[in-house]
């Protein structure tokens, strides 16, 4: 059912590995500009601290051998920093935290080809992600808010863990790495909608979150005949502490 796929060629091996190279330099260097250049025009800007209780899943084209899967849940945590300008222009940048995956199931037949049992198989992809985007808010002391943007991330690990039925009839180790095999680069676009309720300097904030990949985690030697995208929602509490520059507005 599984089918695990080493780097055999060099040259696709290096190929790989500048572009992630790549793609973290240009993380990198929109977080500078970015902060930069908002620093030219902003008056005050906010630091926002929070967590969400995350549910995942994966798109998968063609869907077929993953049909019947479970979505994942897990723990969402994030800091970011908004720009505030004006109440339609409120960039923002934040670092999320998260455990993404799906459980695979693993079918025991009798031998008539019953079915006799059927254990979930979990796989676990953990990113780090970089979300660029703005805020536009209405309300004084009462806000609702709509925040758009993109979520480049990079997976810093991948397994899937066999069940113990599995590993004590093969004698295999329970946990296979991924990481080696997958794509480590994604981009998506996000879309966050949330209320926030401000005491002075202080202020409570509660919000829905989704994010959809637009890239896939599967490349030319690993699972090549398909596209599998991420995708999770969460729901997340923060808090934010308004900071202000010496400037007036």
């Amino acid at each position: 059912m599984y089918k695990f796929v080493t780097l055999l060629e060099n040259k696709h091996y290096f190929t790989l590995n500048e572009k992630r190279i790549e793609m973290k330099k240009i993380i990198i260097l929109l977080i500078i500009s970015v902060v930069v250049s908002f620093k030219l025009f902003s008056q005050t800007h906010n630091i926002r601290i929070n967590t969400g209780y995350l549910f995942s899943n994966i798109a998968v084209s063609p869907n077929n051998i993953y049909n019947g899967r479970d979505g994942h849940n897990s723990l969402l945590y994030g800091i970011g920093y908004e720009y505030k300008i004006k109440k339609l222009l409120n960039p923002q940048i934040s670092i999320n935290y998260f455990k993404l995956g799906f459980d695979d199931k693993f079918t025991f037949t009798n031998d008539v080809g019953e079915k006799t049992k059927i254990i979930p198989i979990p796989h676990h992809f953990y990113y780090l992600s970089v979300l660029v985007g703005n805020r536009f808010e209405i309300g004084k002391t009462f806000k609702g808010y709509l925040n758009v943007g993109v979520s480049p991330s990079i997976l810093l690990d991948a397994y899937f863990y066999y069940p113990q039925e599995i590993v004590s009839i093969l004698n295999i180790d329970p946990q296979v790495n991924l990481k080696d095999n997958m794509n480590n680069f994604d981009m998506g676009i996000y879309s966050v909608v949330g209320a926030e309720y401000n005491f002075s300097r202080v202020s409570v904030f509660l919000e829905a979150f989704i994010n959809r990949s637009l890239t896939t985690y599967t490349n030319d030697t690993y699972l090549k005949t398909f596209s599998i995208y991420n995708y999770y929602y969460s729901v997340n509490l923060g808090i934010a502490y308004k900071v202000y520059n010496n400037k007036k507005r």
